[in-house]
């Protein structure tokens, strides 16, 4: 399950907004770390998630793009230090 302020990793593109069915777009770049900011069920039950780059995190842009759940996966940073 996938909760608002996880950090996942944008894995595909996602449909194209006003785009026709099936038309996928890359709004964030592939293999992006993101935090989930917003989370909205759709009329077919479908669940988004709108993610933020972490490097956009600190500027007040206010919004994302929005992201299916197979779109995206979550996970976490580990510090391994350098030897």
């Amino acid at each position: 399950m996938i909760n608002i302020g996880d950090t996942v990793k944008i894995i595909k593109k996602t449909q194209k907004a006003g785009g026709e069915p099936g038309e996928l777009y890359e709004y964030i770049e592939i293999g992006t770390v993101c935090t989930v900011n917003d989370i909205e069920r759709l009329d077919n039950g479908t669940v988004a998630y709108e993610c933020i780059p972490n490097s956009w995190i600190h500027r007040s842009c206010g919004f994302g793009c929005w992201y299916l759940e197979d779109e995206i996966e979550k996970g976490h940073y580990e510090w391994v230090k350098d030897e």
